[in-house]
This record gives structure tokens, sequence and C-alpha cells, in this order.
């Protein structure tokens, strides 16, 4: 309602209703019946006050836009709400990645060597560094960078080049191709979603 927009508008300016008649340059009654809904406001005293109170002509005279903007507000609120636990329980899932990293190359590197601390630390400390950057398709990306990172090092390890996985299909090869193949399909689909929202 007009009236009690105007009345909690003026409490909140701190104005008694002598105060906004004065401003107004109209009679206190007349607040005092625009407040109890026995009158309105003419055209002018409204532009007047949209001014005075710092809100538009649509926020006074449309019941609906209160009510939307309200909705709204609850909608963004909801949605934080659902945000905020995927995110701490990403950062959770991070932190236990980066211990896990960590723990594991000490451990690798006291029974072990430096090579098997590597393979075995650094995609879990990369996939920690992901998950506490890294907002969209998270999992996807760690999946990325362990089979890139266990990739590499076979390469190297091995001195079989980076080529070698499309040389043959040998039993290392075919290995190493099958977690490669869902990789690219989930991928493309997701490249694929974007493009069409982008078009859209």
């Amino acid at each position: 309602m007009l009236g009690e927009k105007i009345q909690r508008l003026r409490k909140e300016k701190g104005m008694s209703q002598e105060q906004l008649a004065a401003q107004l340059t109209i009679s206190r009654q007349a607040i005092s019946k625009w407040e109890l809904g026995e009158s309105m406001p003419d055209t002018d005293n409204i532009v007047q006050l949209s001014k005075l109170f710092g809100v538009s002509t649509d926020y006074l005279l449309n019941d609906e836009y209160e009510k939307h903007v309200k909705e709204d507000s609850i909608s963004q609120k909801q949605d934080a709400n659902i945000r905020a636990p995927k995110s701490s329980t990403r950062k959770i899932v991070g932190l236990i990645f980066l211990g896990a990293g960590l723990i594991a190359i000490v451990f690798m590197l006291v029974f072990s060597d430096s090579w098997a601390a590597l393979i075995v630390g650094m995609p879990l400390i990369a996939s920690g560094i992901i998950c506490l950057t890294v907002n969209k398709h998270t999992a996807l990306w760690c999946c990325w960078v362990v089979y890139i990172m266990f990739y590499t090092f076979f390469a190297v390890v091995t001195g079989s080049g980076f080529l070698w996985v499309f040389r043959g299909f040998g039993r290392n090869a075919s290995l190493m191709s099958l977690p490669l193949i869902p990789l690219v399909v989930v991928t493309g689909h997701l490249l694929y979603i974007t493009w069409k929202r982008k078009r859209s």
C-alpha cells in the first residue's frame, strides 16, 4: 500500500509528519490521510516524494514492484545459500588433496625416490590447487591435470616420447588411451553446450 510505504520511508528518514509536510508544502493532515489510506497524493507530490526518499515512482505506486523486489532478494539469498556449501565442500576437498600430496611426497622421498614422489604427490597437489581456485567443472579439470601429469611422467621415465600413446595399440598405449576417450567426450560436450548458450 502507498500509505504504508510513505510512512515507512518517512520513519527511515527520521522525519515526523510535520517535517514531511513542510518539505512538500502541504498540511500535516494531508500526510496523515495518505498514510491511513484515506486519500492519495497527486502526481506532483508523488514525484516530490520519490526524489525526497530516493526511490522510483514505480516503487511508490506499484505494489507488484515491491513484491518482485522481495522475491528477487529471496531468490538471490537462496542461490547464495546453495552455492556456499558447494564452495566450502570444494575447499575442504582441495585442502585434503594438498595435504595428501605433501604427505605422499615426504613418504616417497623417505622410502623410495624422487620420481616416485613426483608421480604420486604432484597430481594430488595440482588437484588440490584446482579445487581451491577453479569454480566451474572442477572435477573435469582435476581429471585432465592428473592424466597429463601421469602421461608426462610415463613418457619421460620410459623415454617413449610424448606421442607414444598414438603409435599403436600395445598394452601401455591402451591403458593410457582408455581414460583419454571419456575426457575428450565430456570436454567436447561441455564446450558444445557453452557455444550453444552463447549463440542463444
